[in-house]
């Protein structure tokens, strides 16, 4: 993000990966489907490595609840995500995952990862109309999930991107996501898949937010509903 810090986007993209793995290990031989993910920053990371470490709230038979810590290289806490995932039954078209569940360790965004441009861009999103908090992805292989469908971390830093955008307009300063909460109500599939954004309440430093993300088409099917809170 503009102020150096790791943006909100990139630390849910890194919840749900970490996550969705943790996930599946206990639904084995199961599938899951994602219901939602929030996420609450208490400052920012601007240095070094986001340690993410996980626990599991719930194992029921048809729902799964973790919570992940954020923490720098020392440890210390910089935030808290959960998320929450229903269990589906297998099926003779189930996706097969292939993780090495035994891994202790799992590093993303390393050495040879092709991650070459901010992340944001590197998606593909867009920013069409700062003032309306509209921004669009692309459907690409590279934000695709294993279900053809629009990545929940994808999805995510698309409302960071459009809340970001709506908060500096309304603001009229550099802002920052510091608290995200996703909702997925339906795979997002017809692009461009785009997100607009309404004020629910502000001060002089901050401002909390509706966002709310629909596929194209004539139905502009409802996908993904936020709220966010932002603030420089």
């Amino acid at each position: 993000e503009e102020r150096g810090a790791v943006r909100a986007g990139v630390l849910a993209t890194l919840v749900d990966v970490y996550c969705g793995g943790l996930a599946l290990e206990i639904a084995e031989p199961n599938w899951l489907a994602t219901l939602d993910l929030s996420l609450h920053l208490c400052r920012p990371l601007s240095r070094g490595h986001v340690v993410a470490r996980g626990s599991v709230l719930r194992a029921g038979r048809q729902t799964i609840v973790l919570e992940v810590a954020l923490a720098d290289d020392a440890g210390t806490e910089a935030g808290m995500a959960t998320m929450t995932y229903a269990i589906l039954p297998r099926r003779a078209d189930t996706p097969v995952h292939a993780r090495d569940f035994s891994a202790p360790r799992t590093e993303l965004g390393g050495p040879g990862s092709g991650l070459a441009a901010p992340f944001a861009d590197s998606l593909g999103i867009r920013v069409v109309d700062a003032a309306a908090g509209r921004a669009e992805i692309e459907m690409s292989d590279y934000v695709r999930n294993s279900l053809s469908a629009l990545q929940g971390g994808a999805a995510a830093t698309l409302v960071d991107v459009a809340s970001v955008a709506f908060g500096r307009e309304l603001l009229g300063t550099p802002v920052a996501t510091t608290d995200l909460e996703i909702h997925y109500l339906a795979l997002g599939k017809l692009a461009p898949i785009h997100s607009r954004a309404r004020l629910l309440r502000r001060d002089d430093r901050s401002a909390s937010l509706r966002v709310e993300v629909r596929e194209s088409g004539a139905d502009a099917r409802l996908c993904y509903v936020a709220t966010t809170r932002v603030g420089g």
